[in-house]
């Protein structure tokens, strides 16, 4: 029984850490489409025209790769360290505090990250071109 629970909670990680990866292909593979309400990086910064979406989209889709792929890591990291020590009570929380931190990291991560660069790639050109 503790191997199934074990087993279920690490596939519901890996499966987290899988989406953000997905997620983050889609995202640059899509960065080209039209603004819209229902896909892609939305705030009022990255909506503002065609270049701050694309921009946005591209480099949003990064942040989720690198971090499934780290969230990844992790997985495997802690299933061959637990698999060495013999952990065999409470193996599934593991899991489960694995996923917790993928998804609670890399969404904040992304979003603060992500907003700094539109800031700092686009506010700069608005500055530049009311002085101009």
């Amino acid at each position: 029984m503790i191997l199934a629970e074990y087993l279920v909670s690490m596939a519901f990680a890996v499966f987290t850490a899988a989406a953000f990866i997905v997620a983050g292909i889609v995202l640059i593979r899509n960065a080209d489409m039209e603004i819209n309400n229902t896909f892609g990086y939305r705030t009022p910064r990255s909506t503002k025209n065609q270049e701050t979406w694309r921009f946005a989209n591209i480099y949003s889709g990064k942040i989720f790769i690198i971090g499934g792929a780290i969230g990844l890591a992790m997985i495997i990291a802690a299933a061959l360290i637990m698999k060495s020590m013999g952990v065999k009570k409470l193996i599934w929380l593991v899991g489960v505090i694995l996923e917790l931190v993928i998804v609670f990291t890399v969404i904040p991560i992304n979003m603060v990250s992500t907003e700094k660069q539109l800031i700092k790639r686009f506010d700069d050109k608005e500055e530049n071109n009311d002085k101009g």
